[in-house]
């Protein structure tokens, strides 16, 4: 079995080595995919899976995150809490599988704070109007300055002196 599971704000997967426990108090020893030994608890375990295999699955779901719109999805999500097999299912379709879910964890847990909250493991809530507004232009905001640090540096490396440096070195 595989486990999905969040881990300093990243999403991950481990395959279970052991199990203990049953009901609300399993836990597991899981190797994680990067061959890290850890011992998760059934309250920090997002989805359980046996196919595909966890390697796989990641590989798919990056693949997939990439693809996922935000701001659609934003659209149709309630304004109350949600799962995230319930939204999986929303914005794939009823055929959505665990490679979903995981693209869909991991957009919405890594890629869309502003998009959304995250309420607890698993549940999230879409974030209100006026914060997305202030996300989206503090982001765009955020590019530009980028963009225009990205000119400097190429007038700077093929040795041209910036027009803006010019009026604060006289």
């Amino acid at each position: 079995m595989n486990l999905v599971y969040e881990e300093g704000g990243d999403i991950k997967v481990a395959t279970v080595q052991s199990a203990s426990g049953t009901g609300g108090t399993e836990s597991w020893q899981a190797t994680s995919l990067s061959g890290k030994k850890i011992k998760l608890k059934a309250k920090e375990v997002w989805l359980r899976f046996e196919k595909p295999e966890a390697q796989a699955a990641i590989d798919e779901a990056g693949t997939l995150t990439a693809k996922i719109d935000l701001q659609l999805l934003w659209d149709c999500a309630s304004d109350e809490e949600f799962g995230l097999v319930d939204v999986s299912h929303e914005y794939f379709g009823a055929q959505a599988g665990i490679a979903q879910q995981l693209a869909l964890a991991i957009a919405l847990q890594g890629g869309a704070p502003v998009f959304f909250r995250r309420k607890r493991r698993g549940r999230f809530q879409r974030a209100p109007v006026e914060q997305l507004q202030a996300g989206l232009a503090a982001l765009e905001r955020k590019q530009k300055e980028l963009e225009q640090q990205s000119i400097w540096q190429q007038e700077l490396v093929s040795g041209v002196f910036l027009e803006t440096l010019k009026s604060s070195a006289n």
